[in-house]
């Protein structure tokens, strides 16, 4: 036996034979790694994949990346996700289904799906024979290549699909297994251990069991007795360990060396904590904390606990009856009772007829919107915090407010204000028509994927129902006679059956993948009268027709003439209201307006009063005319002022006060000083302070007033009328 001998600059090429690719069209190659850290821990593989770049490089005689679109998914991502979950490979379908690519170079077929149920695979199948795209496998003995117009590769290609997922079954499912088996006897299988259980370095691996870090068992304890002292109230423990620095302090260096914490709590400058009221609940449902080990099922499917397999860091019958609040059953399957009433509760199901719901944004924070069922008084509110990452929580449970709208009055502006645009231009729907019919190509080609992936969905949940059905027939068949006994559950399938399961699953996947659809559909310039029966008769009837609408036909079609709608607070009173109309509906430029509230804040800083303001109010509120109050005390208005001057004693000279240059009771100086960055010079500043002094006057509380600073004329894409005159700032010189 001979060796040819080449130095490592000359060594062989892992993938030595080339193919001939569709050089007409770009070459994909997909890049996926299963196992977070992947990249790092198994670098070989990561490379393995990078090398299929300058294989197609030679394969399609090209130096340059420009037709090679590398669709990296990078570490992490799992081939059992559908393609709604995985950007890149959604980009991929994209791709395909708009013609730009030729080929799809893998490094094995897995690294497409991992698919038990052969629905995600046979979206991709049937879309690649249709768009005639072949796979290209390359391997050390030479390149497998799937073409799905040949019947015989598509049978190849899905038995791999199978052997893919077999893989999952049998391989992981056999190491998983054996991990179970080992943490079954109290020995740690790896991964991650509640606080306040430690693993000493010095132990084996082998026999290598949790061990209790006395220092963290009172910490732990404490958080078991006050969820119980809540009353097992999720929000207050909440608040209770956001109070804290920390949960568990971090050990001092001399037991550091000792024993190793295995936890992914986070970490704080004083110590670990928990990030989310869902870790919280968590930890606090552990049955690890009383010492038990999981030992799988039984022949029943009824989970196995393991008693004493190590010592136990929470007393059963404390960690119990907090399992049963959390789960809502005790250990044995009782049904847990709460002992009090709850101090609050959530209704579900419902929907409010906000038109604005989930379109509003806000600089100020994320929008929310809330029904108010109780007074009938829905509102839009702009939520602010940060916590841990958080967007709409000032805290583990917390939500603070920026403020809040009333939902029907904002509705009602933005409803006006198309209504104007509408009837400003008799022909709106013909333009209409055409903007939707230039929908681009790439939206054409996202919406067959998704509706692809729709049919294919729908198609497997069919078969499951199907299976569950006859499953359900033999249930019946089985238990002739037993209806006496048993009449009501003769035919129940178990909740936790698999088959059943998937069938809940397939249910999630399609409505995620039906708000992807009308959420594409939208965002992609799609004709509206597919989706909304009579939407162009609506638009040129507006002010008679369209509140007999449904309320979610209100808000699709408010969706298909809106890109954005944004609402920023600038003064305790004052807001402004941003909206993009689609292009035939304005000239292109933002229609931008100040909306007036006359309800007092609930900003502390502006409802209570400070020493200095106090100081102010009784030295300045005697003889001083009203502008000099307003800027002494920039929060206050002067209705306030009067009333807390009635509340001290102070009396008003009013007889010796020039009372001809007032503003409204309502009316305070920050809500003047917001208004000047909207004006250039002093009488521009005049002129929106009346303005805006005439909307405090004329508003009643609970209203909302709009003050538009571009006249429907001027800002109509139809532009054929007298346009209004304008002052240089652009603010229309038009009563409000």
């Amino acid at each position: 036996m001979s060796f040819k001998i080449v130095t490592l600059q000359q060594r062989q090429p892992v993938f030595y034979r080339n193919v001939q690719l569709d050089r007409s069209r770009s070459t994909a190659i997909l890049i996926r790694q299963s196992k977070r850290g992947s990249d790092a821990e198994h670098y070989e593989g990561r490379l393995l994949q990078e090398s299929l770049i300058p294989f197609v490089q030679v394969a399609r005689e090209e130096d340059d990346l420009e037709h090679i679109h590398i669709f990296d998914e990078g570490a992490g991502v799992s081939g059992t996700k559908g393609v709604d979950k995985r950007n890149k490979l959604k980009d991929l379908h994209v791709e395909i289904a708009g013609n730009l690519i030729g080929d799809v170079v893998l490094a094995r077929p897995d690294r497409l799906f991992r698919d038990k149920h052969f629905d995600k695979v046979s979206t991709f199948t049937q879309l690649a024979e249709q768009m005639r795209i072949k796979v290209v496998v390359p391997t050390d003995r030479g390149v497998i290549v799937y073409d799905f117009t040949k019947y015989e590769d598509l049978k190849e290609f899905q038995r791999a699909m199978q052997e893919a997922y077999a893989y999952i079954v049998n391989q992981i499912g056999y190491m998983n297994r054996a991990r179970d088996s080992k943490m079954a006897r109290g020995l740690y299988g790896g991964g991650c251990i509640p606080l306040p259980y430690v693993l000493d370095r010095d132990m084996a691996k082998e026999i290598q069991v949790p061990e209790l870090y006395d220092p963290w068992v009172e910490p732990a304890l404490d958080l078991f007795k006050k969820f119980k002292e809540f009353n097992f109230e999720s929000g207050r423990i909440a608040r209770y360990v956001e109070d804290k620095p920390c949960v568990f302090p971090f050990m001092p260096p001399e037991h550091l060396v000792e024993y190793l914490p295995v936890t992914n709590m986070t970490r704080t400058p004083q110590g670990y904590t928990f990030s989310s009221i869902k870790t919280i609940q968590y930890y606090l449902s552990n049955l690890v904390l009383g010492g038990y080990a999981h030992g799988g099922k039984d022949e029943n499917g009824t989970p196995i606990l393991i008693e004493g397999a190590f010592d136990a860091a929470i007393p059963i019958d404390l960690l119990e009856p907090c399992y049963a609040a959390i789960k809502g059953y005790y250990l044995d399957g009782t049904p847990f009772i709460r002992p009090q009433a709850a101090r609050q509760y959530r209704r579900q199901g419902i929907e409010t007829d906000a038109i604005l719901h989930g379109l509003l944004t806000s600089d100020d924070g994320t929008i929310s919107t809330f029904a108010q069922l109780d007074d009938d008084y829905p509102i839009y509110a702009c939520l602010k915090g940060g916590y841990l990452g958080q967007t709409t929580r000032a805290g583990l449970s917390r939500v603070l407010k920026a403020w809040t709208l009333p939902v029907r009055p904002i509705d009602q502006i933005l409803l006006d204000r198309l209504i104007a645009l509408a009837e400003h231009d008799p022909k709106i729907d013909e333009k209409v028509k055409v903007y939707f019919a230039n929908a681009s190509q790439e939206g054409e080609s996202t919406l067959t994927v998704l509706d692809t992936a729709i049919h294919q969905t729908k198609k497997a949940l069919r078969r499951v129902s199907k299976t569950i059905v006859a499953l359900t027939k033999q249930l019946a068949e089985g238990d002739e006679g037993l209806e006496e006994d048993d009449p009501e559950g003769a035919l129940e399938l178990d909740p936790n059956d698999p088959i059943v399961k998937e069938h809940r699953q397939l249910q999630a996947d399609l409505r995620r993948l039906q708000r992807q659809r009308e959420e594409a559909s939208r965002t992609l310039n799609e004709d509206p009268a597919r989706s909304i029966s009579d939407f162009y008769h609506t638009l040129t009837h507006l002010r008679t027709e369209f509140h007999k609408r449904k309320p979610q036909d209100k808000k699709d079609i408010i969706r298909k003439l809106v890109d954005e709608v944004k609402i920023n607070s600038i003064s305790p009173h004052l807001y402004t209201l941003q909206i993009t109309w689609i292009r035939p509906l304005t000239d292109g430029r933002d229609d931008v307006a100040l909306l007036w509230r006359s309800d007092p804040t609930k900003d502390e800083e502006v409802i209570s009063w400070a020493e200095e303001e106090e100081a102010a109010l009784r030295l300045l509120y005697p003889g001083s005319v009203q502008f000099e109050l307003l800027r002494a005390m920039p929060g206050k208005t002067p209705g306030q002022m009067k009333k807390r001057a009635n509340q001290l004693g102070v009396k008003r000279d009013y007889w010796h006060i020039d009372q001809s240059e007032r503003f409204y009771w309502t009316v305070c100086y920050k809500d003047l000083a917001a208004l000047e960055a909207y004006t250039g010079d002093a009488e521009e500043r005049d002129y929106l302070w009346r303005a805006v002094n005439r909307m405090a006057e004329n508003t009643r509380r609970g209203q909302i007033s709009a003050l538009w600073f571009i006249p429907v004329d001027m800002i109509s894409f139809s532009q054929y009328l007298s346009v209004t005159g304008m002052i240089e700032s652009g603010v229309p010189r038009t009563s409000v």
